[in-house]
């Protein structure tokens, strides 16, 4: 069974991407286990540090990012063949074991996204409540 480490706090500043970074790097370098790096932030700086510019440039212009993923669970007219294994970025900085499921600048819709399933639970909420409230 895997194991999950989150780097997550509201303000900016404190040390996430370098934390997540460097703690990836040494758990698949010094103790040989595979990890995955999920790129949450829309600066991407966890990504950019992780794969080379013009891997990156290739990898999104080839719609291979983490927002790609997000429009197919968000947007039923969003057609896209590509599953999350063909998105994973393998074996970043010559380094086995070092994987990345690539954030992309186009994460900042996620605000846009956030406030859409919101609304959705809201509302079906909303149902739910009133059907227990009803009772």
């Amino acid at each position: 069974m895997g194991l999950v480490i989150s780097t997550v706090n509201m303000k900016g500043g404190v040390g996430k991407t370098t934390l997540t970074v460097n703690l990836a790097t040494c758990l698949a370098k010094n103790h040989n286990k595979r990890v995955l790096v999920v790129d949450l932030d829309t600066q991407i700086s966890g990504t950019l540090s992780l794969m080379q510019p013009q891997a990156f440039a290739k990898a999104r212009k080839g719609r291979r990012t983490l927002s790609r993923l997000i429009d197919k669970v968000i947007k039923p007219s969003y057609r896209s063949r590509l599953t999350i294994e063909d998105i994973i970025q393998t074996d970043n900085c010559n380094i086995k074991g070092l994987d990345l499921l690539p954030g992309d600048i186009e994460l900042y819709d996620e605000y846009v996204v956030s406030d859409l399933l919101h609304k959705q639970s809201v509302q079906e909420g909303e149902v739910e409540f009133s059907k227990v409230w009803s009772r």
